[in-house]
């Protein structure tokens, strides 16, 4: 197993390949695809992007710092890495799932592992009917924060049945997160609140959906109207969610300051991070140090313990997820 370093050319590079539309590929095969190309894409100063690029206007900027990097013209050009499903490497973290983690690049570093084409291609082979990774992305999005109806939106009742047994065999450790959750839902809470790693503490208030009629007298109508009560209910499928974005949320303040401590701006769209490309391997190893310390915590014990107002105990699947992650590639891609 190999890790490697980049550069801060080579990290512009990637970016080129990314936005052309090469992400899913190896950082390697990205810079040497580059090499290869270059030469139709940077001539004595004029930028050609190719009209088959993914992104573009993203692909311009690359190329246009591409060329001002290897002349020495400062540009200010910030890369950008995205997480590869972050909210399922939250939940192998969580688990110690080792095979929920390698179907989101927390395990070899020599593989870019895409889990929705992966996902894709394990249903295809369970029916006979081909299934693209467009039909899946939304559905393994949504499927662990408790979406029932986005699967049924994207998948007919054979896929969706393929879809259901895919998932369970492929991501056990984030089906049990996710059922551990839902199981610490307090349906007469008038708010679940649990605490971060970092003292943050997350209150979410339980709010009911409301239907109500009014007579207007001035214009002889009934007229219908909705609200929200904060009283509880029955309704489980906010908390999920709500936990996993909560510790999302710690991982990106994690990532601004680890990056300010090491000197350098680092700013964040949820779990997309951008920054100067001379920083690209601090960022990478920032981001699998953070997700290790999730994997050795009782993070989910301690949140399940808040929530449920007493001692709760997990076992881990495997004790070598940390040690995995510490030496993985492409948890950010």
């Amino acid at each position: 197993m190999t890790q490697q370093k980049f550069t801060g050319l080579e990290a512009i590079k990637i970016m080129c390949a990314n936005h052309y539309g090469l992400d899913k590929e190896t950082f390697q095969h990205r810079i040497k695809w580059f090499d290869e190309n270059k030469k139709r894409m940077v001539f004595e100063g004029e930028i050609i992007t190719p009209i088959e690029a993914e992104k573009p206007i993203l692909m311009a900027k690359a190329l246009s710092a591409y060329h001002d990097a290897v002349n020495g013209i400062p540009s200010g050009y910030m890369c950008e890495l995205d997480a590869t499903a972050s909210g399922i490497q939250i939940m192998a973290a969580l688990s110690g799932c080792v095979n929920t983690a390698y179907e989101v690049n927390m395990i070899n570093p020599d593989e870019r592992v895409d889990l929705y084409n992966n996902v894709a291609a394990s249903m295809t082979e369970r029916i006979d009917e081909r299934v693209e990774r467009s039909d899946v992305k939304k559905p393994v999005m949504t499927h662990y924060y408790n979406s029932k109806e986005t699967p049924k939106l994207y998948l007919n009742t054979k896929k969706l049945q393929a879809f259901y047994k895919v998932l369970e065999g492929k991501f056990t450790g984030a089906e049990e997160v996710m059922q551990a959750i839902n199981n610490c839902w307090n349906p007469s809470a008038l708010a679940h609140t649990w605490t971060l790693p970092d003292g943050h503490v997350a209150h979410c208030k339980t709010m009911t959906y409301k239907k109500g009629e009014t007579y207007i007298p001035e214009y002889d109508i009934d007229l219908e109207y909705v609200y929200w009560v904060n009283e509880g209910n029955h309704n489980f499928r906010s908390l999920a969610p709500n936990v996993i974005h909560s510790i999302d949320g710690y991982v990106a303040r994690q990532m601004v300051r680890r990056a300010a401590d090491r000197g350098f701006e680092l700013v964040h769209i949820h779990d997309c991070f951008m920054f100067h490309p001379n920083y690209f391997n601090d960022v990478t190893e920032m981001y699998r140090q953070i997700l290790a310390g999730i994997a050795e915590w009782n993070l989910l014990a301690n949140i399940l313990s808040e929530l449920q107002g007493k001692k709760i105990s997990i076992t881990k699947s495997s004790e070598f997820l940390p040690a995995y992650i510490r030496d993985s590639q492409y948890m950010l891609s």
